[in-house]
């Protein structure tokens, strides 16, 4: 399983979806967007307009007298002001991370119209976020991309300083590939959808990538085998401090073999969310090995 973190945005129709379903379906962490979370949470069937009834309790509730301030808000004719966000917080119960979380859609709306750059903002929305959405790649698509360079690139053209240069990538790569080889990645990436352009720049897709799990692949065994042999070149490398290489050899009951597995993806995923940072600067790899030094059987 390979992923990239990235930031899940839930349309605004898949939300109305799933209210009509399951009310408690509805999280904040599902939105990019402070308008389109309000509208899904105060207007499940997608309608209201200025006379609405819903909306006029809504509007009285939170102390306005009409609802056309907050009917310009929904419709994203105006910024809510500092007390409407307070008396929204407390009118949708909102606590702790969830709160934290509110403010800081709506102050990435502000940045966005003041056309400032929001990328604190987002990062801080990233490590508050606790869902990530994963698209299955097939292995004809991931043997595509299965050296070691194609998922460090894909990360690298998020990088503040990216400079969208093959000498550059080569140089930051540590020389460990070609021109040629950037170049075809490059290609490979945007075809596949795994990165995109947007106003002429390079960017990154905001889907993570997840290959199928425990299913024998050459393309996986030659991604793994990639990683492996850059972190053996890092051993010798690269200074202790800028590394951390460590082992442990013991010995484990075959049967607690998928409990194992099962820990370690969750050690990894905790791992991303904790560390990867949208504002930095350097791509690091983090590989996990657990494998058998012995032989279940011998025959004698």
């Amino acid at each position: 399983m390979f992923f990239i973190k990235g930031f899940f945005n839930m349309s605004l129709e898949t939300a109305k979806t799933i209210k009509g379903k399951n009310k408690s379906k509805i999280s904040i962490f599902d939105f990019r967007d402070f308008k389109d979370y309000l509208n899904a949470v105060g207007f499940p069937d997608g309608n209201y307009n200025h006379q609405s009834n819903t909306l006029t309790k809504w509007a009285k509730r939170l102390g306005y007298r009409s609802p056309s301030s907050l009917t310009m808000v929904l419709k994203g004719q105006r910024l809510p002001s500092s007390e409407m966000v307070r008396t929204l917080i407390d009118d949708l119960k909102l606590q702790g991370k969830e709160k934290e979380y509110f403010e800081l859609l709506v102050e990435h709306g502000r940045l966005q119209k003041r056309q400032k750059s929001s990328d604190s903002v987002l990062n801080r929305l990233s490590k508050l976020h606790n869902k990530t959405e994963y698209f299955q790649i097939d292995m004809g698509q991931f043997n595509t991309i299965a050296k070691w360079y194609y998922l460090v690139i894909k990360q690298l053209v998020s990088a503040p300083d990216f400079i969208e240069d093959i000498d550059w990538i080569v140089k930051k790569l540590r020389r460990k590939v070609t021109a040629a080889q950037v170049k075809k990645a490059i290609t490979d990436l945007e075809t596949l959808g795994l990165i995109k352009r947007q106003d002429g720049k390079i960017i990154k897709s905001e889907q993570a990538v997840m290959t199928s799990n425990d299913i024998p692949s050459s393309a996986i065994k030659e991604h793994h085998a990639g990683m492996m042999q850059m972190a053996a070149e890092a051993l010798y490398e690269q200074p202790i401090e800028k590394r951390q290489i460590s082992s442990l050899t013991f010995k484990m009951d075959t049967k607690k073999l998928l409990q194992a597995k099962e820990e370690l993806m969750n050690f990894l995923n905790d791992f991303n969310e904790k560390y990867s940072d949208v504002l930095a600067s350097e791509v690091y790899q983090l590989n996990l090995q657990l494998f058998s030094h012995t032989r279940e059987e011998i025959e004698q």
